[in-house]
């Protein structure tokens, strides 16, 4: 009976060795090395899954030994001081499991260009409890990762590819036809990287209270290395050069003013 035990003990710790040592880190490795992640990144979920090996194994060697009913006296016995603590660390635990589903769901890389909530920038770390950035105005941001995997994260940088969209607003006495025209020539500008296809679209939006508004809808490339707001500037600048040279107005907001007659003005 003794024997048996120690053979079964062996069996489990050199089970639990290996699994740790090899098949789980060679894992983790090869599917960090897969998506092209430092091997920092890829280190505490490594840790958080050998520790579950080894508390697994632990537990399965007191069974072994005919100790699990002991540990259960003691973990009853603990139980109050488990529940403050777990109460106190529920949040670590949280963002230590989002951590590792977000290792494999991966919605987003280190490089990659995020918004989450509103803060937004560019991811510097990916670490085993927190999410770090450098905002678009330069701030260094760290976000737990349990917000992360709650929130709504949008990723600018998966696609190679995003479409914009402006308002252009003219004058009612505008030719509509000639405005779509000049539109058209502005997406069509060599200096201008508006992508062919999708192909753009114009198309009338609304009749506002001072002008006729239409809405251009269009696509640009990540791959021109500019950044997406210098380039919606570009165009808008190119479309009010454009309307200029051809006498086509884009009107102020104008309010009309009306005055009764002193006679039909209600009397107090």
């Amino acid at each position: 009976m003794l024997v048996t035990r120690i053979v079964s003990s062996a069996v489990v710790v050199v089970v639990a060795w290996i699994l740790a040592r090899y098949v789980i880190s060679r894992l983790i490795m090869a599917y960090a090395t897969r998506l092209g992640l430092e091997a920092h990144t890829a280190q505490p979920v490594r840790r958080v899954l050998v520790g579950i090996v080894y508390v697994v194994a632990f537990v399965v060697l007191l069974g072994i030994w005919g100790l699990r009913g002991t540990l259960t006296g003691m973990l009853a016995g603990a139980g109050i001081a488990g529940i403050v603590i777990g109460m106190a660390l529920r949040d670590i635990i949280a963002d230590l499991l989002a951590g590792v589903i977000l290792f494999f769901d991966r919605p987003f890389k280190i490089g990659d260009a995020m918004t989450m909530g509103d803060v937004g920038g560019t991811v510097l770390d990916i670490g085993i409890r927190s999410v770090r950035l450098k905002t678009w105005d330069g701030v260094y941001v760290t976000i737990p990762n349990s917000k992360v995997y709650a929130g709504v994260v949008k990723n600018y940088s998966h696609y190679d590819r995003r479409r914009l969209e402006m308002v252009v607003g003219v004058d009612y006495d505008s030719d509509l036809n000639r405005v779509q025209e000049a539109l058209r020539r502005v997406l069509k500008r060599g200096d201008i990287p508006v992508l062919e296809e999708p192909e753009p679209i114009i198309a009338l939006e609304s009749l506002s209270g001072s002008s006729i508004d239409f809405k251009v809808l269009f696509w640009y490339g990540y791959d021109t290395g500019m950044p997406w707001i210098t380039f919606r500037g570009m165009l808008m600048q190119a479309v009010v050069e454009e309307f200029r040279r051809e006498g086509i107005s884009i009107p102020f907001p104008q309010v009309t003013i009306s005055q009764r007659d002193a006679a039909s003005a209600p009397t107090g």
